[in-house]
Protein backbone atom coordinates (compact mmCIF):
# COMPACT_ATOMS: atom_id res chain seq x y z
CA UNK A 1 0.00 0.00 0.00
CA UNK A 2 3.43 2.83 1.05
CA UNK A 3 4.34 1.90 -2.89
CA UNK A 4 0.92 2.48 -4.36
CA UNK A 5 1.09 5.79 -1.95
CA UNK A 6 4.00 6.52 -3.44
CA UNK A 7 3.47 5.87 -7.19
CA UNK A 8 0.30 7.66 -7.16
CA UNK A 9 2.14 10.57 -5.54
CA UNK A 10 4.95 10.89 -8.29
CA UNK A 11 2.31 10.10 -10.84
CA UNK A 12 0.45 13.52 -9.97
CA UNK A 13 3.37 15.26 -9.50
CA UNK A 14 4.41 14.58 -12.79
CA UNK A 15 0.98 15.27 -14.10
CA UNK A 16 0.86 18.79 -11.88
CA UNK A 17 3.91 19.61 -13.68
CA UNK A 18 2.78 18.51 -16.94
CA UNK A 19 -0.32 20.89 -16.66
CA UNK A 20 1.62 24.16 -15.69
CA UNK A 21 4.08 23.40 -18.95
CA UNK A 22 0.27 22.75 -21.11
CA UNK A 23 -0.86 26.13 -19.24
CA UNK A 24 2.41 28.11 -20.58
CA UNK A 25 2.11 26.19 -24.11
CA UNK A 26 -1.69 28.06 -23.62
CA UNK A 27 -0.19 31.43 -22.65
CA UNK A 28 2.88 31.65 -25.17
CA UNK A 29 0.13 30.36 -27.66
CA UNK A 30 -2.27 33.30 -27.04
CA UNK A 31 -4.77 30.91 -26.51
CA UNK A 32 -6.16 31.66 -23.01
CA UNK A 33 -9.82 32.85 -25.05
CA UNK A 34 -9.91 29.77 -27.52
CA UNK A 35 -13.17 29.11 -25.39
CA UNK A 36 -14.26 32.41 -23.94
CA UNK A 37 -16.92 30.39 -22.11
CA UNK A 38 -16.45 28.04 -18.93
CA UNK A 39 -16.75 24.95 -19.02
CA UNK A 40 -18.16 24.92 -22.12
CA UNK A 41 -16.56 25.95 -25.22
CA UNK A 42 -19.09 28.17 -27.35
CA UNK A 43 -22.07 26.93 -25.08
CA UNK A 44 -20.87 23.23 -26.13
CA UNK A 45 -19.25 20.38 -24.42
CA UNK A 46 -16.33 20.66 -27.27
CA UNK A 47 -15.01 23.16 -29.55
CA UNK A 48 -15.76 23.69 -33.17
CA UNK A 49 -14.57 21.12 -34.90
CA UNK A 50 -15.17 22.79 -38.52
CA UNK A 51 -16.00 25.97 -40.03
CA UNK A 52 -19.36 25.02 -39.80
CA UNK A 53 -20.34 25.12 -36.54
CA UNK A 54 -17.97 28.54 -35.86
CA UNK A 55 -21.23 30.95 -34.00
CA UNK A 56 -21.69 33.92 -36.79
CA UNK A 57 -21.49 36.24 -33.67
CA UNK A 58 -18.27 34.41 -32.27
CA UNK A 59 -16.80 38.45 -32.21
CA UNK A 60 -19.23 39.23 -29.01
CA UNK A 61 -17.70 36.54 -26.67
CA UNK A 62 -14.74 39.16 -26.69
CA UNK A 63 -13.77 42.86 -25.70
CA UNK A 64 -11.08 42.31 -28.23
CA UNK A 65 -13.28 41.64 -31.71
CA UNK A 66 -9.53 41.06 -32.96
CA UNK A 67 -8.71 38.38 -30.64
CA UNK A 68 -8.85 34.62 -31.79
CA UNK A 69 -9.20 35.67 -35.87
CA UNK A 70 -6.78 33.93 -38.20
CA UNK A 71 -3.87 36.18 -38.88
CA UNK A 72 -4.85 38.67 -41.89
CA UNK A 73 -8.34 38.99 -41.40
CA UNK A 74 -10.19 41.03 -39.84
CA UNK A 75 -12.43 38.83 -37.95
CA UNK A 76 -13.78 37.16 -40.66
CA UNK A 77 -12.65 33.86 -40.02
CA UNK A 78 -12.41 32.29 -36.35
CA UNK A 79 -8.93 30.74 -35.14
CA UNK A 80 -10.47 26.38 -34.47
CA UNK A 81 -6.40 25.78 -33.02
CA UNK A 82 -6.57 28.17 -30.00
CA UNK A 83 -10.14 26.69 -29.36
CA UNK A 84 -9.02 23.29 -29.22
CA UNK A 85 -5.43 23.53 -27.33
CA UNK A 86 -7.56 25.86 -24.19
CA UNK A 87 -9.88 22.85 -24.33
CA UNK A 88 -7.11 20.19 -24.44
CA UNK A 89 -5.55 22.12 -21.57
CA UNK A 90 -8.91 21.85 -19.18
CA UNK A 91 -9.34 17.87 -20.00
CA UNK A 92 -5.63 17.40 -19.08
CA UNK A 93 -6.81 19.33 -15.99
CA UNK A 94 -10.01 17.29 -14.98
CA UNK A 95 -7.18 13.84 -15.45
CA UNK A 96 -4.82 15.48 -13.40
CA UNK A 97 -7.83 15.72 -10.79
CA UNK A 98 -8.20 12.23 -10.78
CA UNK A 99 -4.69 11.05 -10.54
CA UNK A 100 -4.62 12.87 -7.37
CA UNK A 101 -7.68 11.68 -5.98
CA UNK A 102 -6.28 7.57 -6.68
CA UNK A 103 -3.40 9.29 -4.93
CA UNK A 104 -5.27 10.57 -2.17
CA UNK A 105 -7.25 7.32 -2.00
CA UNK A 106 -4.66 5.39 -0.94
CA UNK A 107 -3.10 7.79 1.50
CA UNK A 108 -6.46 7.72 3.10
CA UNK A 109 -5.97 3.84 3.80
CA UNK A 110 -2.31 4.74 4.86
CA UNK A 111 -3.65 7.68 7.25
CA UNK A 112 -3.20 5.94 10.75
CA UNK A 113 0.30 5.82 10.03
CA UNK A 114 1.22 9.10 7.92
CA UNK A 115 -1.56 11.56 9.19
CA UNK A 116 0.28 14.44 7.88
CA UNK A 117 1.11 12.95 3.93
CA UNK A 118 -2.47 12.49 3.96
CA UNK A 119 -3.25 15.46 4.91
CA UNK A 120 -1.36 17.15 2.51
CA UNK A 121 -2.37 15.41 -0.42
CA UNK A 122 -6.32 16.20 0.43
CA UNK A 123 -5.10 19.53 0.59
CA UNK A 124 -3.17 19.38 -2.61
CA UNK A 125 -6.35 18.11 -4.14
CA UNK A 126 -8.58 20.04 -2.67
CA UNK A 127 -6.80 23.62 -3.98
CA UNK A 128 -6.65 21.85 -7.09
CA UNK A 129 -10.70 22.07 -7.51
CA UNK A 130 -9.96 25.33 -6.50
CA UNK A 131 -7.21 25.84 -9.50
CA UNK A 132 -10.00 24.54 -11.97
CA UNK A 133 -12.47 27.76 -10.69
CA UNK A 134 -9.66 30.01 -10.95
CA UNK A 135 -9.03 28.98 -13.92
CA UNK A 136 -12.65 30.11 -15.16
CA UNK A 137 -12.51 33.33 -13.49
CA UNK A 138 -9.06 34.10 -15.51
CA UNK A 139 -11.47 33.70 -19.01
CA UNK A 140 -14.43 35.56 -17.70
CA UNK A 141 -12.22 37.74 -16.77
CA UNK A 142 -10.40 37.94 -20.12
CA UNK A 143 -6.97 37.23 -18.99
CA UNK A 144 -6.60 39.72 -16.29
CA UNK A 145 -2.55 39.23 -15.52
CA UNK A 146 -3.50 39.21 -11.60
CA UNK A 147 -5.52 36.00 -11.94
CA UNK A 148 -3.30 34.64 -13.91
CA UNK A 149 -0.33 35.44 -11.61
CA UNK A 150 -3.11 33.41 -8.61
CA UNK A 151 -3.49 30.59 -11.10
CA UNK A 152 0.31 30.14 -11.18
CA UNK A 153 1.06 30.12 -7.71
CA UNK A 154 -1.73 28.13 -6.50
CA UNK A 155 -0.09 25.54 -8.91
CA UNK A 156 3.13 25.82 -7.27
CA UNK A 157 1.59 25.36 -4.11
CA UNK A 158 -0.46 22.18 -5.15
CA UNK A 159 3.08 21.04 -6.69
CA UNK A 160 4.67 21.69 -3.13
CA UNK A 161 1.95 20.09 -1.18
CA UNK A 162 2.47 17.01 -3.31
CA UNK A 163 6.47 16.63 -3.21
CA UNK A 164 5.86 17.29 0.93
CA UNK A 165 3.51 14.65 1.15
CA UNK A 166 5.93 12.04 -1.18
CA UNK A 167 9.15 13.14 1.00
CA UNK A 168 7.13 12.21 4.35
CA UNK A 169 6.06 9.07 3.37
CA UNK A 170 9.95 8.03 1.80
CA UNK A 171 11.91 9.79 4.72
CA UNK A 172 10.27 7.47 7.44
CA UNK A 173 12.00 4.80 5.22
CA UNK A 174 15.32 5.95 5.44
CA UNK A 175 18.55 4.71 7.13
CA UNK A 176 20.27 7.27 6.75
CA UNK A 177 19.93 11.18 8.05
CA UNK A 178 20.88 14.38 6.37
CA UNK A 179 22.83 16.89 8.63
CA UNK A 180 22.92 20.40 7.46
CA UNK A 181 24.94 23.13 8.87
CA UNK A 182 23.58 26.52 9.93
CA UNK A 183 25.40 28.55 6.61
CA UNK A 184 23.63 25.89 4.35
CA UNK A 185 20.69 25.95 5.87
CA UNK A 186 20.76 29.47 5.82
CA UNK A 187 21.82 29.83 2.23
CA UNK A 188 18.80 27.21 0.64
CA UNK A 189 16.33 29.38 2.74
CA UNK A 190 17.40 32.52 0.62
CA UNK A 191 17.50 30.91 -2.73
CA UNK A 192 13.91 29.98 -2.01
CA UNK A 193 12.73 33.78 -1.26
CA UNK A 194 14.88 35.42 -4.15
CA UNK A 195 13.07 32.06 -6.25
CA UNK A 196 9.50 32.35 -4.86
CA UNK A 197 10.41 36.48 -5.68
CA UNK A 198 11.58 35.85 -8.98
CA UNK A 199 8.66 34.09 -10.53
CA UNK A 200 6.39 36.81 -9.37
CA UNK A 201 8.43 39.40 -11.11
CA UNK A 202 9.38 37.14 -13.96
CA UNK A 203 5.54 36.75 -14.28
CA UNK A 204 5.02 40.73 -14.57
CA UNK A 205 7.57 41.36 -17.14
CA UNK A 206 6.12 38.73 -19.24
CA UNK A 207 2.42 40.33 -19.09
CA UNK A 208 4.00 43.81 -20.14
CA UNK A 209 6.32 41.58 -23.07
CA UNK A 210 3.19 39.79 -24.70
CA UNK A 211 1.04 43.43 -24.06
CA UNK A 212 3.73 44.77 -26.97
CA UNK A 213 5.79 47.12 -24.61
CA UNK A 214 9.32 46.91 -25.49
CA UNK A 215 11.91 46.08 -22.98
CA UNK A 216 12.48 49.62 -22.32
CA UNK A 217 9.27 50.75 -20.98
CA UNK A 218 9.16 47.87 -18.36
CA UNK A 219 10.90 49.79 -15.61
CA UNK A 220 12.58 48.28 -12.85
CA UNK A 221 11.31 44.80 -13.05
CA UNK A 222 13.30 43.49 -16.19
CA UNK A 223 16.48 44.56 -14.07
CA UNK A 224 15.18 43.23 -10.54
CA UNK A 225 14.33 40.02 -12.25
CA UNK A 226 17.42 39.73 -13.80
CA UNK A 227 19.52 40.23 -10.87
CA UNK A 228 17.51 38.20 -8.62
CA UNK A 229 18.15 35.16 -11.01
CA UNK A 230 22.14 35.69 -11.15
CA UNK A 231 21.47 35.79 -7.01
CA UNK A 232 19.96 32.61 -7.16
CA UNK A 233 22.28 31.45 -9.47
CA UNK A 234 25.80 32.18 -7.11
CA UNK A 235 24.09 31.18 -4.04
CA UNK A 236 23.69 27.84 -5.57
CA UNK A 237 27.15 27.46 -6.66
CA UNK A 238 28.24 28.80 -3.61
CA UNK A 239 25.87 26.02 -1.64
CA UNK A 240 27.36 23.08 -3.64
CA UNK A 241 30.82 24.29 -3.25
CA UNK A 242 30.09 24.24 0.25
CA UNK A 243 28.51 20.58 0.50
CA UNK A 244 31.76 19.67 -1.38
CA UNK A 245 34.55 21.21 0.59
CA UNK A 246 32.94 20.44 3.95
CA UNK A 247 31.93 16.80 3.60
CA UNK A 248 28.19 17.07 4.00
CA UNK A 249 26.49 14.46 5.16
CA UNK A 250 22.93 14.79 3.25
CA UNK A 251 20.73 12.90 1.04
CA UNK A 252 20.08 16.09 -1.34
CA UNK A 253 23.30 16.10 -3.23
CA UNK A 254 22.06 14.93 -6.50
CA UNK A 255 19.06 17.48 -6.23
CA UNK A 256 21.65 20.59 -5.54
CA UNK A 257 23.57 19.47 -8.51
CA UNK A 258 20.36 19.60 -10.23
CA UNK A 259 19.09 23.16 -9.32
CA UNK A 260 22.56 24.22 -9.82
CA UNK A 261 22.16 23.40 -13.78
CA UNK A 262 18.49 24.43 -13.91
CA UNK A 263 19.68 28.12 -12.60
CA UNK A 264 22.70 27.88 -15.28
CA UNK A 265 20.19 27.16 -18.11
CA UNK A 266 17.86 30.02 -16.92
CA UNK A 267 20.16 32.31 -16.83
CA UNK A 268 21.06 31.14 -20.38
CA UNK A 269 17.36 31.02 -21.60
CA UNK A 270 16.91 34.79 -19.94
CA UNK A 271 19.84 36.33 -21.64
CA UNK A 272 18.51 34.80 -25.14
CA UNK A 273 15.34 36.08 -24.57
CA UNK A 274 16.08 39.63 -23.67
CA UNK A 275 18.63 40.13 -26.85
CA UNK A 276 16.60 37.89 -29.32
CA UNK A 277 12.80 38.92 -29.78
CA UNK A 278 11.39 36.39 -26.96
CA UNK A 279 10.96 32.98 -29.28
CA UNK A 280 7.53 31.50 -27.39
CA UNK A 281 9.35 28.19 -27.00
CA UNK A 282 11.66 29.78 -25.02
CA UNK A 283 9.49 31.43 -22.99
CA UNK A 284 7.32 28.53 -21.82
CA UNK A 285 10.79 26.69 -21.41
CA UNK A 286 12.07 29.09 -18.99
CA UNK A 287 8.94 29.53 -16.86
CA UNK A 288 8.81 25.29 -16.53
CA UNK A 289 12.38 25.64 -15.68
CA UNK A 290 11.31 28.06 -12.76
CA UNK A 291 8.72 25.55 -11.50
CA UNK A 292 11.06 22.81 -11.59
CA UNK A 293 13.78 24.72 -9.49
CA UNK A 294 11.11 25.31 -7.00
CA UNK A 295 9.95 22.07 -6.68
CA UNK A 296 13.57 21.07 -6.03
CA UNK A 297 13.89 24.16 -3.78
CA UNK A 298 10.68 22.23 -1.30
CA UNK A 299 12.48 18.84 -1.68
CA UNK A 300 15.45 20.15 0.10
CA UNK A 301 13.83 22.28 2.53
CA UNK A 302 11.34 19.27 3.42
CA UNK A 303 14.75 17.16 3.98
CA UNK A 304 15.95 19.85 6.38
CA UNK A 305 12.55 19.95 8.61
CA UNK A 306 12.03 16.38 8.49
CA UNK A 307 16.30 15.74 9.31
CA UNK A 308 16.00 18.02 12.06
CA UNK A 309 12.57 16.51 13.70
CA UNK A 310 15.05 12.86 14.34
Amino acid sequence: MIDKAKYWLLVSITFTYALIFIGGFVRVTDSGLGCPDWPKCFDKWYPPLNSDEIPENFQNHYKNYNYNCVEGENCKEFDIKKAWIEYLNRLFSAVTGIVMFIAVFYLFKLRSNYKTSFYLGASALVLTGVEGLIGKYVVTSHLDGSMITIHLLIALVIISLLIISYLTIKWSNLDKYSEYNFSQIYIIKWIFALLITGIVLGTQVRENIENLLPLSAIGPFKYIHSFLGIGTLMLTGILWNKINHEESKINTRNQIKWLLNIFILQIALGYFMVFSGLPPSIKLIHMWLASIGLGIVIYILTDIKLSKNV
